[in-house]
């Protein structure tokens, strides 16, 4: 499926466009022959309630979506070539073994389920190749409303994803860099991962597993070179989990360089809008929302020896462990190796928890957890693996400048 999308002239607040993009549309099933049937999916424009600009959704080759009925589940119907650019697509599907009753979009040849729900995943990083979003995670929900085999079957389906779009203004800041992602992460929220997608309620959110991701990510895939006044836009679907007021961090990572966006969301998320964010870099760095880190570290941390937290753009530890001043203590809980040191004179303590097996030159998640007055940055962070040894790692966090000694 495609979006034609027609652009306006629209002033936008950070974070505070949307416009309604709920799509309903009836399938009409007749039948051929007994072992064929064909399904007639027909797509309503979206009412807008906040114009931004106007938006036609159409069915592209090669989409297909899977039907489910009383005896046979996940029946894929392919969209007719015919079809493409329309938007009443016509689809060839072989006999569901009785009447049809559910269906969803796109069609998942590996999803499992049950006859009114399916088990669906949504990438928690998204690959774009052009400048319209990736429509395979524009996933949609369907249930029949009415008629029989002689008189037709009907179904309405619904949207069950947001849309983000992100307009982004490189300034001067990211000018020649080669831009690789932008992240969305809202912290104790579902955005991305494993669901169950109910057909039969299509009123129902989606019941994402305990371990979703609260960071999504778009991709990109054609590795765009970045001008100061040329804008770029992204497009990643996530799970409308966000709720008005909660922390938003999005991250512009290019070739060179690290943005980092901190700002609140303006209302609740629904399935079916679209909301825009205005990345407009020189102006967010003015207005202290956003804070631009150069992905190249300001030291080389390789030759240091002593055990702890360094600052690589002061060039100095931050805390290290001192015999007879620090102890210190090391375990591995599951796949993870925690380094804990405690400082007797400071009153403090500082761990650290990574991956228990590294490699050279790979990129990890760190975990950094303080206890006690340390000006060590707490959270968990991005680090690259650049030395390992039997006894020691040495890891780089370039978004804190950071380097992380830890006993192995």
């Amino acid at each position: 499926m495609k979006r034609n999308i027609i652009f306006a002239m629209t002033l936008l607040a950070l974070l505070g466009g949307c416009r309604s993009e709920q799509e309903e549309f009836g399938g009409v099933l007749s039948s051929r022959r007994s072992s064929d049937i064909q399904i007639l999916g027909v797509i309503a424009q979206p009412e807008t309630r906040t114009t931004l600009d106007g938006l036609t959704v159409r069915w592209a080759e090669g989409d297909s979506i899977g039907v489910f009925s009383a005896s046979a589940q996940n029946s894929v119907a392919v969209l007719d070539a015919s079809s493409a650019g329309s938007t009443e697509g016509l689809f060839n599907v072989k006999s569901t073994a009785g009447n049809p009753q559910y269906a969803y979009y796109p069609y998942d040849e590996s999803a499992t389920g049950t006859r009114s729900s399916v088990s669906l995943s949504l990438p928690a990083v998204q690959l774009q190749t052009g400048t319209s979003p990736n429509m395979r995670y524009d996933v949609k929900a369907g249930h029949y409303q009415s008629g029989s085999m002689t008189e037709k079957y009907r179904f309405e389906f619904r949207e069950k994803m947001a849309l983000l779009r992100f307009d982004l203004t490189p300034g001067a800041e990211l000018e020649g860099d080669i831009l690789e992602s932008i992240s969305f992460t809202a912290e104790g929220r579902a955005l991305a991962g494993n669901y169950t997608l109910s057909m039969a309620d299509l009123d129902a959110a989606l019941a994402f597993t305990s371990d979703a991701s609260a960071t999504a990510a778009v991709s990109f895939a054609s590795a765009p070179v970045l001008a100061a006044s040329s804008p770029a836009t992204g497009w990643l679907f996530v799970n409308p989990d966000v709720k008005s007021g909660d922390p938003l961090v999005m991250e512009i990572r290019t070739d060179k360089h690290i943005v980092r966006v901190e700002v609140s969301a303006s209302k609740d998320y629904l399935a079916g809008y679209r909301y825009t964010m205005p990345l407009d870099v020189p102006a967010l760095v003015a207005a202290g929302k956003a804070i631009v880190s150069s992905l190249t570290p300001a030291a080389d941390i390789t030759g240091l020896t002593d055990c702890g937290v360094y600052d690589m753009e002061a060039k100095e530890y931050i805390c290290k462990y001192e015999a007879g001043l620090c102890q210190y203590a090391t375990y591995n809980f599951g796949p993870q190796h925690s380094y804990r040191l405690q400082s007797f004179r400071g009153g403090y303590a500082v761990e650290i928890a990574a991956p228990a097996s590294l490699t050279e030159g790979a990129e990890v998640d760190v975990t950094v957890t303080v206890y006690g007055p340390i000006d060590v940055n707490e959270g968990t962070f991005k680090a690259k693996v650049v030395k390992v040894t039997s006894e020691k790692a040495w890891l780089s966090d370039v978004l804190n400048q950071a380097g992380y000694i830890v006993m192995r």
